[in-house]
């Protein structure tokens, strides 16, 4: 059936198969089992921002290390496009500290109460399917369907509507196991346009639904500052950002100005 955005999950489409093996595999199973020693913050008490930021990076370095490693033991003997997919995976990972930076950072600002955000003409669209490549390495086995126009123009700072975009998608990612649906849905309007990020998980507490954008409401994976920085920039656009209510899964809606 059509996908409707937030509402109930269409049904699955098949699997991909599995990566075929070829000359670099074994390199990519060793970053893997280097990110995995790092990856998991333990079960226990909340996680602070010192602990949740340290965590991040340890993981984006070990992929940096790893990759730059495999870059320089091959440069002679891999083919040309493992060689790219290394440098990919260094370049995406570089991207993700940036953008982790970044909040860190308009955290502060929104804490003194001095962010402004710099808006230039945007094609929305573009950031979004960038977003989504940016993410697609920790996919898993998910299925994701993105539902996007060719081009939505809107005036909105690009790298923090980015930054905004990369957190719906890190928490699609990260609280659904890896057989669960995402889908990523662009609509415009005429005065505005809406972007869905939903997915087929175990969705969000009740108890825990209006604390969500707060700041400082930590979990056990999460330091309490993504949600509450997108929804700032998104509020700081004229904008908003809200969690929707749905039968199952979880199901965020951004909405800005065109």
């Amino acid at each position: 059936m059509p996908w409707k955005p937030c509402g109930p999950p269409p049904s699955r489409p098949p699997a991909a198969g599995p990566e075929p093996a070829g000359r670099g595999s074994a390199g990519r199973n060793r970053v893997v089992g280097t990110v995995a020693a790092v990856t998991s913050i333990e079960p226990g008490p909340a996680v602070t921002l010192l602990s949740y930021v340290t965590h991040e990076i340890g993981n984006h370095l070990a992929v940096v290390q790893g990759f730059g490693e495999m870059l320089v033991e091959g440069v002679e003997t891999l083919p040309a496009a493992t060689l790219r997919e290394f440098a990919q995976a260094i370049v995406r990972s570089g991207a993700h500290v940036r953008e982790l930076f970044q909040t860190i950072s308009d955290l502060q600002r929104i804490e003194q109460g001095r962010l402004q955000v710099d808006t230039h003409e945007v094609d929305l669209a573009a950031v979004v399917r960038e977003r989504v490549d940016l993410w697609r390495p920790q996919l898993g086995g998910r299925r994701v369907g993105v539902t996007v126009p060719d081009e939505v123009r809107i005036v909105a700072d690009r790298d923090r509507i980015g930054a905004v975009v990369s957190q719906l998608l890190s928490n699609a990612f990260r609280y659904t196991p890896s057989t669960a649906t995402v889908e990523i849905h662009l609509a415009p309007t005429d005065d505005q346009v809406a972007l869905t990020v939903a997915d087929d998980g175990p969705g969000i507490d009740p108890g825990r639904r209006g604390e969500l954008f707060e700041r400082g409401v930590a979990t056990t994976t999460g330091a309490g500052v993504g949600l509450f920085v997108a929804r700032y920039v998104a509020r700081a656009h004229g904008g908003d950002l809200v969690l929707v209510d749905r039968p199952a899964g979880a199901c965020f809606l951004l909405r800005l100005p065109r």
